[in-house]
């Protein structure tokens, strides 16, 4: 027969101490044997995060485009001044 958990209404093993949705703890007295359908109403039911829940949107200002733009135009000069010293001996 499946357990299920008193708090959230989650079905849980036999000998589960913890309920692994909600983390409520367990005994052979607390567990009801609800209908997997189940839902109690003021139940809190915790969600997993997305991956870009905790990503903020971050806009670049204008100045950090700027050097970035100085940056990568350095570096393609720096190779091309290696790239001629290399050709030209």
């Amino acid at each position: 027969m499946s357990k299920f958990c008193p708090n959230c209404a989650k079905e849980v093993a036999d000998s589960a101490k913890f309920c692994n949705r909600c983390g409520t703890a367990l005994a052979a007295s607390e567990t009801a044997p609800f209908s997997a359908a189940y839902q109690p109403e003021n139940a809190v039911i915790p969600t997993t995060p997305t991956a870009d829940a905790g990503t903020k949107s971050r806009k670049l200002s204008p100045l950090q485009i700027i050097l970035i733009i100085l940056v990568i135009a350095a570096a393609v000069f720096d190779c091309l001044l290696l790239f001629t010293d290399l050709i030209v001996g």
